[in-house]
């Protein structure tokens, strides 16, 4: 079990995280390593800690799996797949896959299937992996 006071640590630099890089991806087009390597790294020390370290580790694996392809395809940037790699890390392979179908919904409903122009994949993931780990709290107590 972990700690509480390390569990709401987990969940501001999360949420801190999905801004930030939500912010530069917007404003450069960039999501900086200088953030999501210790972050990634973060991760897996409080899950290692909380005796989540395989689901952690999971949720990286689903993350790079999924988000490789792309890269190599040249549809999606590399700090798309390690801002991914980051919210599996801390979301765990579960919450990546919540984070990700509420993004997929965020992104259908703007239409962006249907439009020429490009986004930011942060536009839509930021904010769903920010969900994704409420509701993951709130799961928890059902």
């Amino acid at each position: 079990m972990i700690p509480e006071w390390l569990d709401l640590m987990k969940q501001a630099v999360f949420i801190l995280f999905c801004a930030f890089c939500l912010l530069t991806d917007l404003r450069s087009g960039r999501i900086y390593n200088y953030i999501t390597l210790p972050v990634l790294v973060f991760g897996w020390l409080v899950s290692g800690f909380a005796g989540t370290l395989p689901d952690s580790l999971l949720g990286t694996l689903l993350a790079a799996a999924l988000f490789v392809p792309g890269v190599y395809m040249d549809k999606i940037g590399a700090g798309d797949l390690k801002f991914a790699a980051v919210s599996g890390a801390l979301l765990g392979w579960k919450g990546l896959l919540a984070a990700l179908a509420i993004a997929g919904v965020m992104a259908l409903y703007a239409g962006i299937g249907s439009r020429k122009e490009s986004y930011p994949l942060a536009l839509f993931l930021a904010p769903a992996s920010a969900a994704a780990q409420v509701l993951t709290g709130y799961l928890v107590l059902i």
